[in-house]
């Protein structure tokens, strides 16, 4: 009975607020190095996966949807291997999607408890605010705690390139700012939340990422038209999205055919993004149906009728800075396919809900951004990053608003 009773209480109160931890620490590992959150989501999901299990005396179910899609996809990766560019990169990076994806998967077997008790939400606003300040304060002072933590090696460079090692944690927030955001609302701390959203778009107009403005104020925008058109700005966000997967590496190379001048004219990051996607197309286009495999991005040719014009790219870059296209170059267009439906599902989930919708919306739409103009599109941390918004927003919906609050 005492196990029974200790099985019940971690699978209905423990169990939840643990896989919110290691979720959030993999996220916060992830924003301070690429790929660090590996083995704390792979580990912690597992365990916790375990707990779940011998606390129900059953396997319990992860969502089915997502499941056929991850393993269409781990399937689509696995055959990209047998005719990559480069196998062994291909196999490493199928092995390294696996050990990513399914834990997180699993971890959808987790029930929708409510989350923590509301007055939380003022003190994790206290606590972003605090670090938003710190964050400016780096900014103005020449990046003092970058450079004592010697993260460049030469005392004079200059700011711009030191700060963009906090580029990472920024675009996660623009993401996760969202349920945080929610809960605020549905604690009636409404002033609490529109002051965290101004100072967090303040300080980022600081830093150095372009793509966390956008995306902060992508998701600003969905959020007050969802508000007014709720299903018709969901219509909207699938039909562009999808128009958007399609038909944007056939308007790179179009626009760059048509418009190298002005592409010449735009701030670095946006002119390397321009090239990258021109050279990316033209890789698509010489293998539209099959791709050059799994985690290959970073070895294309950056051969292309208008390679002549490109003043930033010398060579291949990591990766290819769009999801989408880097799904379709590696694995050909079913692998567009399923980014597009798993997307487009996630997106039907939110527009689906109506606790909470526009702040479901604005984060699809604040991740969606992301993941189109930044980041490789297999990074453990950004997917633990969606997978805890999600899970985020799944517990508040098992809360209710608190009296005189």
């Amino acid at each position: 009975m005492r196990m029974q009773t200790l099985g019940s209480l971690w699978s209905a109160y423990l169990l939840p607020r643990a896989v919110m931890f290691v979720l959030t620490l993999a996220v916060t590992l992830g924003a301070l190095k690429g790929g660090a959150m590996a083995a704390v989501g792979i580990g912690g999901a597992l365990l916790l996966y375990g707990l779940a299990t011998w606390s129900r005396h059953r396997f319990p179910a992860p969502d089915r949807s997502l499941g056929f899609l991850l393993a269409a996809f781990l399937l689509l990766a696995g055959l990209s291997a047998l005719h990559s560019m480069d196998p062994a990169v291909s196999w490493h990076t199928v092995l390294e999607l696996i050990s990513i994806m399914v834990p997180l998967w699993l971890l959808t077997a987790v029930p929708e408890e409510a989350g923590p008790p509301f007055v939380w939400y003022k003190w994790m606003a206290g606590a972003v605010l605090l670090l938003l300040l710190l964050f400016w304060c780096e900014f103005m002072a020449d990046g003092p705690v970058l450079r004592l933590f010697g993260f460049t090696e030469d005392p004079a460079a200059p700011l711009s390139s030191i700060l963009n090692y906090y580029n990472r944690g920024f675009c996660y927030l623009s993401v996760l700012i969202w349920p945080l955001l929610a809960g605020l609302a549905a604690a009636r701390y409404k002033q609490t939340a529109l002051t965290l959203f101004g100072v967090t778009l303040f300080v980022a107009l600081f830093g150095e990422s372009s793509t966390v403005v956008l995306s902060l104020l992508v998701g600003g925008a969905v959020f007050l038209l969802a508000h007014a058109w709720p299903r018709l700005i969901a219509a909207g966000l699938g039909a562009g999205f999808a128009i958007y997967g399609i038909g944007w590496p056939f308007a790179a190379r179009i626009l760059f055919a048509n418009y190298a001048e002005q592409i010449s004219r735009f701030p670095p990051s946006w002119q390397h993004r321009m090239e990258i996607w021109d050279y990316v197309a033209a890789r698509i286009l010489d293998r539209p149906l099959t791709g050059w495999g799994a985690g290959t991005s970073g070895q294309l040719d950056t051969a292309s009728t208008h390679a002549a014009l490109y003043h930033i790219v010398q060579g291949p870059a990591s990766h290819t800075h769009n999801a989408l296209m880097q799904a379709w170059v590696e694995l050909g267009p079913l692998g567009l396919l399923v980014g597009l439906v798993f997307a487009l599902l996630l997106l039907a989930r939110a527009a689906g809900s109506i606790m909470f919708r526009p702040y479901m919306l604005a984060a699809w739409a604040a991740a969606t951004a992301m993941a189109l103009l930044a980041f490789d599109a297999w990074a453990d941390s950004l997917w633990a990053t969606f997978a805890l918004a999600c899970f985020w927003f799944a517990r508040l919906r098992g809360q209710t608003v608190p009296n005189g609050q």
